[in-house]
């Protein structure tokens, strides 16, 4: 059996970049989805053997937090895309796009193109909105997926950077890049395994901040359609701050390659009292 049959992700999210995103960014409740964060990986529905003539399963990076280890097949396009809310204490925010573009350049390589999201923000009584910065980076296949359960993950990595193309007050300073290891275990014919581990570098306060981030994430087909996540990640920057989130989520395909998410998810220990939800879909062509 496959990683992408075992841990297969049908389109949906919300993770990603939250989360799903490609460009690098803190890691938040906001982008545990996609920017996030469907981060993300282990929640890839798991539907048996395909016949010869069927399409590539889809897989996508989203809603969890935790990406992928596979790239979509070579000549294709997948979209994906989604909406998340997060709140943390009296403070509150809305993300309304998360679109991914994922185009296959090679049986191993991927384009990865962020688009910019359109962000709404409440704290004490004050409102803001506006663009996020765009995004534009690539995933290399390094191990590939094979059949069976080895000991030797499936891997690959992602690099990327922001683009400071963001609203005036959302917009970067300068390129913040990052890079992922994304590994996958196949643990039986409808479970799966996925992890993230990642480094990033953002400018702030006219110093760097680099900032590390590990994620978990196990991923169950509960049917032929329905899949299902339960993740963990967190993270620490140069300068001594921590996050640490757990979220879980679904995903139901509409069509072998069009796939619905849904995602909610709480902070904990340095991140405790934030609570996030989100929606998205994939689409590949």
């Amino acid at each position: 059996m496959t990683l992408s049959h075992s841990l297969r992700r049908p389109a949906l999210v919300l993770g990603a970049l939250a989360g799903a995103a490609l460009a690098p960014s803190r890691v938040t409740a906001q982008n545990a989805p996609a920017d996030a964060p469907a981060r993300d990986s282990a929640l890839t529905q798991a539907r048996g053997e395909a016949p010869a003539a069927a399409p590539t399963p889809l897989v996508t990076d989203r809603p969890d937090f935790t990406e992928s280890p596979l790239v979509v097949p070579a000549r294709s396009v997948q979209l994906e895309a989604g909406n998340s809310f997060s709140r943390a204490g009296g403070a509150t925010e809305r993300t309304l796009g998360e679109v991914l573009l994922r185009v296959g350049l090679h049986s191993r390589v991927e384009l990865r193109l962020a688009a910019n999201s359109w962000v709404v923000s409440e704290e004490a009584g004050v409102h803001s909105s506006g663009l996020e910065d765009a995004g534009v980076g690539a995933k290399l296949s390094i191990v590939p997926e094979r059949e069976g359960r080895h000991l030797l993950p499936t891997t690959a990595l992602l690099v990327g950077t922001s683009l400071p193309t963001g609203s005036q007050g959302r917009r970067s300073a300068a390129l913040s890049p990052e890079a992922k290891l994304a590994l996958g275990w196949s643990l039986a014919e409808t479970w799966g395994l996925t992890s993230n581990l990642n480094v990033s570098s953002a400018p702030e306060a006219g110093a760097r901040t680099t900032e590390y981030v590990g994620s978990l994430s196990l991923g169950h087909e509960l049917g032929e359609r329905v899949g299902a996540y339960a993740e963990v990640y967190g993270g620490r920057t140069s300068r001594g701050v921590q996050s640490r989130f757990g979220n879980v989520g679904v995903t139901f395909a509409v069509a072998p390659l069009f796939q619905l998410d849904a995602r909610v998810g709480v902070g904990a220990g340095p991140s405790a009292g934030e609570r996030f939800a989100g929606v998205g879909l994939s689409r590949r062509w």
